[in-house]
């Protein structure tokens, strides 16, 4: 993969990453990352981070799905310091798999209390809101409005016309499908994927596809969360953003993870305060993502719009959390095998 640099002597060993352990008195100057974010805002962060500090960061871009389910397989052997981005229902996962390990960052202070993980295990770092990002030129051209609620999107005027990804490799899919669960009831909302599969013309790997295929007319309606979907409005595409009723929240998350690369347990801890840190958050503005910061003191992007004037339900995080791999199982044993992603 381009994102790691070869001048730090990263190795590639039997499918693993082995980090170089940097000087010889045991120091570092390098942090090892994996982001669940989109490709194109991730440079920014590091650049920004090893501007401020000298630490250079080492990373590998995955899907949120993958990316926990890499920690978890890798829990034994850690290839990197921290897990950054996707939603905490994920964390929830890996924390029940003994992944991570506390940290407080001091920047917490200026992050809500509402947001914050009991035991620290891992830190809040912006928030996602589920919208239904719409083509508008697709609407207008087939005189119909855009959809509102769930079942709106089972229209059979739409079919084939939207995109979601799949719950096993996609951190926003998964939050949809455990709140969903938790708003109709687990047979109900079963039910109602059933006739959503029937719609859509297939599962997505990465939430970030739908978006993408919305801004360039290949679908009329993609699931995704709202700052993807501004990131496109705001580069001119006929895409808008349309909020279910109800939608659902999702609490985007950065962990320190359990026994990783010994030498960088100190860049760690800076790396998730700077992300946590105004200077960091202000970076979701500049890096173009426009992710919603949590840091009282960041700038917000034009655009996003308050969550007090969206109906939102409230899912229980821990719930999710915990019932996340059961759920996934039964999608991909009842709904979709995963064996045809695009």
């Amino acid at each position: 993969m381009k994102n790691w640099v070869a001048m730090f002597g990263i190795v590639l060993l039997s499918g693993g990453l082995l980090f170089a352990l940097g000087s010889n008195d045991g120091t570092s100057k390098e942090v090892s990352v994996y982001f669940g974010w989109t490709e194109d805002e991730i440079p920014t962060y590091c650049r920004e981070f090893e501007k401020d500090t000298g630490i250079h960061v080492n990373y590998v871009r995955l899907s949120a799905g993958e990316m926990i389910t890499r920690a978890i397989s890798e829990k034994s052997n850690p290839q990197v310091s921290v897990i950054c981005g996707g939603g905490s229902e994920n964390y929830i996962t890996a924390v029940n798999e003994g992944v991570f390990t506390p940290y407080r960052s001091p920047e917490l202070d200026n992050i809500p209390k509402v947001f914050y993980e009991k035991n620290n295990m891992w830190e809040p770092v912006c928030l996602a809101v589920l919208c239904f990002a719409v083509n508008k030129n697709w609407f207008k051209e087939h005189a119909m409005a855009y959809p509102k609620t769930w079942e709106d999107l089972l229209d059979p005027r739409l079919k084939g016309m939207v995109i979601m990804a799949h719950p096993s490799t996609s951190g926003v899919s998964s939050n949809i499908l455990t709140s969903m669960v938790q708003l109709k009831g687990e047979d109900a909302a079963f039910d109602y994927f059933k006739k959503f599969t029937a719609i859509v013309p297939y599962y997505a790997k990465a939430s970030s596809s739908a978006p993408s295929s919305v801004s360039l007319g290949e679908a009329a309606v993609g699931l995704t969360v709202d700052s993807d979907t501004l990131k496109y409005q705001n580069q001119g595409y006929p895409i808008e953003i349309a909020f279910p009723d109800p939608t659902f929240v999702d609490v985007n998350a950065i962990a320190l993870v359990k026994n990783g690369p010994v030498n960088e347990v100190e860049n760690a801890k800076k790396f998730i305060d700077w992300m946590l840190s105004k200077r960091g958050q202000d970076c979701f503005e500049t890096s173009g993502s426009s992710r919603m910061p949590l840091n009282k003191n960041a700038n917000v992007s034009k655009g996003l719009i308050p969550l007090d004037r969206i109906k939102v339900f409230n899912a229980d995080r821990e719930v999710s959390g915990r019932d996340r791999r059961a759920l996934i199982a039964k999608f991909i044993a009842t709904i979709d095998d995963a064996k045809s992603l695009k």
